[in-house]
């Protein structure tokens, strides 16, 4: 039985459930945000049916046996959510992106923020209250002094409820000058560090940012940057190169991931901080990176019914929507949770878990899903996993969004769009919580109003957000009377978690002394050191290093060395680089180069000098390479490096960040070059070339008559590939391509065609598109995506492509073009050019299949027979295709095909020339006696080639004997297949193909 109060006719209404009494009757209460005499009470009686909802919900979902899920709300309660936190009393706030993807149908801004309470305790809301409207994409919000902040750009807004109704009163911008974008790119992520700062994700909108509180400080360009931003006083400042995604999360020792899509898990690894004033850092950069183990080929294995993923079916079963990362850590989820990081997929209804490990400098996500299940899957398509938040209680909180279609619609095909309802799902929502299956820690008392020595305890907290809260209630008050229990904590080897959160608290009073850092730089847990390192570099600003801190750059855990380098950059250590030279001549890891690198900074050149004269070990080449880059950007005198002393790796970095006027007298720079183009090994000659180029000098008389030399070496069959493609470098640098288009035939090995290639990208005459499209049917499969590129990214030599598929020279299937390629015809380039390209192919993937495939597609029954599909797969398509251990792999191994749509897996047995993947482009070898053999590229080598032909039969012939080999227009998959199959075969067939491996 339900009872509502309605209080205001027209209004919209907030609802309260009252708790029961008995028999389990709830009772909500809805109330409008003004009084009224005006009420009516409905009493509505019901058979159960929300527990029967909930119940089938429930049971939509396999998740990991550590966890139990329970629901804390749902709709009406809370509707499309995609962020929550918790003040300090316990109370949730949930932001609702209610106008999700395209405003709302009135043109007013529709997000809000929903006050969500659990009165008696039992994991449930029973209060749901509407805090604030009228947002605009309302992305994510965090809670601050006795309110929150909500990122609504363009602004940043602080709310807060002064009278105790539950609705906030007060409503001040704090920052603005955030541009609106598509949704999942649209500035997010707010969250307090474990550094005390309020931290924001820029999303890749950039914006100049400024701040109403601080009128006269100058907005901030944040470019490609992410930031943090003092609520109180408004003051903005950048941190680090942005991931571009949704989503910001810190480890137990600070260290910060965010989520970019197919990116899923990036480490922000090197701030900005240490970066001002480095000329050459986006050399040295990106700063921010990718860590999972198997990058993009991370599997994902969705439960619900697979969907077509019509911009992107090839990343079907593997992220496409990663975001809102969720650190486990020190937590109520105990073992299995230390070191553990979740991930979201929209895209397929999940949460994916990672264990990072620190065995280098950048954490690497190793993914736990090896059995093939995830953290947490749902059969409901409409699942979407849009936040993940620690709760005062200890369990994680989820917020599901509940929308039907998650994809942005500047994502979506216009044909298909039409045929959805975009707004689907805008009167659902819900949040749950994961709890650990060993139960929750005993119930601790709200937050607010605790004493100083309460919070400081709750430092300690195996509660993350106890943590967190207590950390920043003690940052609000800025009460002189903790700064005593923090000065002991921040001694503490025993309590490492508390101990980093005092150290910095007390930096952020004023009351960090160096005695208490050099503690830190002590301990025995590597966290700690971090920390304390970080803390060091801003302690002592320029002032000479402890030893300590030079004995940091030995430590044994990597994250402390990198730190260690960063610090010792800002320090008087600069002055002097032995200490720097010797992290880059001792570490094969890249991220420690980088960090010495930074830290070495103005003193570049004496590195540079004292890397290629001192008796220690030389660094590697690509250490000595951003080296040189870097002593270049600072003014290298060109009469320290000596000619004996020189290398390919150093000049290469000269010439890669050289440029006029150069940074020493020309004729020096001359004199120099010529010397180096006597002395080193054929080699070093690309590299000459581009530093003489780059300085604008002449090319030194020792290289004239070297091209011609290249072009006799490049052309020679005879010679080892590593000769030819060495000559191949130098010939790019030539003044024609002509030399170049010989070696672009099928008798030439994959790797000379991919230097080729490479080569061909600094010669851009126009008639050379056409000249070289000529070449296409002698373009080794293995070389054509990048060949492709060529004339992607080169607009002039749109018109060369074009004009081959309208002659029929070469198929649309042949390019096998992504959607962002296909999309720099469409809608990128002018409108003739658009009105052509749009007769060949569109923005949706499945536009050139044949018409059959919508017939038979409508004809399928909704179930089929496996057992029958395996019978038809025995017969028919093993013969080139493997599933497992059995059949032939001459074609795709069809194993593992779970993720993939009934539409793509008949589109690709109905159609299979509609996309060639370049793995399986057909390819005819003939032989000087004119034997032809048809079948996939397969083991070429320097004396042979070898051919994979059905029944997994394999020729190889010998390229003495080759002359030539020409790729196919064709998949080898024949067509015609489902004209000898029903439409229940064919769905037992594609049932099958779907099965569990």
């Amino acid at each position: 039985m339900r009872v509502y109060f309605l209080l205001h006719p027209g209004e919209e209404w907030m609802e309260r459930s009252l708790p029961s009494q008995s028999g389990g009757i709830e009772f909500p209460m809805i109330r409008s945000k003004s009084i009224c005499p005006f009420f009516a009470i409905i009493f509505s009686f019901s058979q159960g049916t929300a527990g029967a909802d909930e119940r089938g919900w429930l049971a939509s979902f396999d998740h990991d046996a550590a966890i139990k899920l329970e629901l804390f709300a749902a709709e009406p309660q809370v509707l499309d959510p995609v962020a929550i936190c918790f003040g300090p009393d316990g109370v949730c706030y949930a932001a609702e992106m209610r106008d999700y993807p395209l405003g709302m149908l009135d043109g007013k801004p529709g997000g809000r923020v929903r006050r969500l309470r659990d009165l008696n305790g039992d994991g449930r809301a029973d209060e749901a209250i509407i805090f604030a409207d009228g947002l605009n994409y309302p992305t994510s919000l965090t809670p601050w002094r006795g309110g929150v902040m909500v990122m609504a750009p363009p602004e940043i807004i602080y709310l807060e409820d002064t009278n105790g109704d539950g609705v906030a009163e007060v409503r001040r911008v704090v920052a603005s000058g955030f541009p609106r974008g598509v949704t999942d790119s649209n500035v997010n992520g707010l969250r307090f560090g474990t550094d005390g700062r309020i931290h924001g994700v820029n999303g890749g909108n950039g914006g100049r940012i400024g701040s109403p509180l601080a009128p006269g400080r100058p907005s901030v360009d944040l470019g490609r940057l992410d930031f943090v931003i003092n609520p109180d006083s408004g003051e903005i400042a950048t941190t680090s190169e942005t991931g571009g995604g949704f989503g910001l999360v810190f480890d137990d020792w600070g260290r910060s991931f965010t989520s970019h899509n197919r990116e899923y898990l990036m480490q922000r690894v090197i701030p900005q901080e240490y970066l001002e004033g480095i000329p050459v850092s986006r050399w040295l950069g990106p700063f921010t990176t990718f860590i999972a183990r198997d990058g993009h080929g991370t599997r994902l294995f969705p439960r619900g019914d697979v969907q077509t993923r019509v911009n992107h079916p090839e990343q079907a079963g593997h992220f496409s929507a990663g975001s809102v990362p969720c650190y486990l850590g020190d937590s109520p989820f105990g073992k299995g949770g230390e070191k553990s990081i979740l991930t979201c997929d929209q895209a397929s209804g999940l949460i994916h878990r990672d264990i990072l490990s620190d065995q280098a400098a950048v954490a690497v996500a190793v993914p736990t899903n090896a059995d093939g299940k995830e953290f947490l899957a749902s059969r409901d398509n409409a699942f979407r996993p849009t936040a993940l938040e620690h709760g005062p209680d200890g369990a994680i909180y989820m917020a599901d969004m509940q929308r039907d279609v998650i994809e942005h619609p500047d994502y979506i095909p216009a044909a298909v769009k039409k045929k959805l309802d975009l707004r689907a799902g805008q009167d659902r929502g819900r949040i749950w919580r994961l709890v650990p299956a060993s139960g929750l820690p005993s119930r601790e008392p709200a937050m607010a109003g605790a004493t100083i020595e309460t919070l400081v305890a709750a430092l300690g907290s195996k509660i993350p957000w106890r943590r967190e809260t207590a950390q920043r209630l003690l940052l609000e008050r800025a009460d002189p009377a903790a700064v005593g229990p923090l000065s002991v904590l921040a001694g503490h080897e025993s309590a490492p978690l508390a101990r980093v959160r005092a150290l910095w608290l007390l930096a952020a009073a004023g009351r960090l002394e160096m005695a208490m850092v050099q503690s830190g730089l002590n301990s025995a847990v590597g966290g700690v050191r971090l920390n304390a390192l970080k803390l060091a570099g801003n302690l002592l600003k320029d002032q000479a290093p402890a030893a300590a801190l030079l004995k940091a750059l030995e430590d044994p855990v990597p994250m402390v060395r990198l730190q260690a380098a960063l610090t010792l950059g800002k320090l008087a250590v600069a002055e002097r680089p032995g200490p720097l030279l010797k992290v880059l001549q001792s570490t094969e890891d890249p991220w420690l180069r980088r960090a010495a690198l930074i830290g070495l900074g103005p003193k570049a050149p004496a590195a540079l000098k004292q890397a290629l004269e001192g008796p220690e070990r030389r660094p590697p080449d690509a250490a000595l390479e951003m080296l040189a880059r870097l002593a270049m950007a600072y003014g290298v005198d060109p009469a320290v490096l000596e000619t004996g002393k020189m290398s390919n790796a150093v000049i290469a970095g000269l010439a890669a960040s050289a440029g006029p006027p150069a940074p020493g007298p020309a004729a020096v720079w001359s004199e120099k070059i010529g010397a180096w183009a006597s002395a080193l090994p054929e080699s070093a000659q690309p590299a000459l070339l581009d530093l003489a180029g780059a300085l604008k000098l002449p090319v030194p008389a020792a290289l004239e008559g070297q091209f011609a030399k290249a072009e006799k070496l490049a052309l020679d069959p005879a010679l080892e590939d590593s000769l030819r493609v060495r000559a191949i470098a130098l010939l790019a640098r030539g003044r024609s391509a002509a030399p170049l288009l010989a070696l672009l035939e099928g008798s030439s090995s994959a790797d000379i065609q991919q230097a080729v290639v490479g080569a061909l990208q600094r010669f851009r005459e126009i008639p050379l598109g056409a000249e070289l499209l000529t070449r296409w049917p002698t373009i080794n499969p293995a070389v054509r995506p990048v060949f492709i590129a060529l004339f992607v990214d080169h607009r002039p030599w749109h018109d060369a492509l074009l004009t081959a598929l309208e002659k029929g020279t070469i198929l649309f299937g042949e390019l096998n073009l992504d959607l962002e390629q296909r999309r720099e015809f469409i809608k990128e380039g002018p409108p003739a050019e658009r009105q052509r390209a749009l007769k060949h192919f569109d923005d949706h993937e499945w536009s050139n299949r044949k018409a059959s495939v919508a017939t038979l597609l409508s004809q399928l029954p909704a179930k089929g027979d496996p057992e029958a599909g395996l019978k038809i797969f025995t017969e028919r398509c093993q013969l080139c295709h493997s599933r497992g251990k059995t059949g032939h792999p001459v074609g795709p191994d069809l194993l593992g095909m779970n993720h993939r749509s009934t539409e793509d897996l008949l589109s690709h047995i109905v159609d299979p020339s509609m996309a060639i993947h370049p793995n399986y482009v057909g390819c005819t070898v003939v032989t000087e006696s004119g034997e032809r053999h048809t079948g996939l590229l397969r083991d070429e080598s320097v004396n042979s080639v070898s051919i994979l032909m059905p029944l997994g039969v394999t020729v190889t012939v010998p390229r003495r004997d080759l002359k030539n080999v020409t790729t196919l227009n064709r998949s080898l998959m024949p067509e015609g297949l489902e004209n000898a199959l029903t439409p229940l075969e064919l769905k037992g067939l594609i049932e099958f193909l779907q099965s569990s491996d």
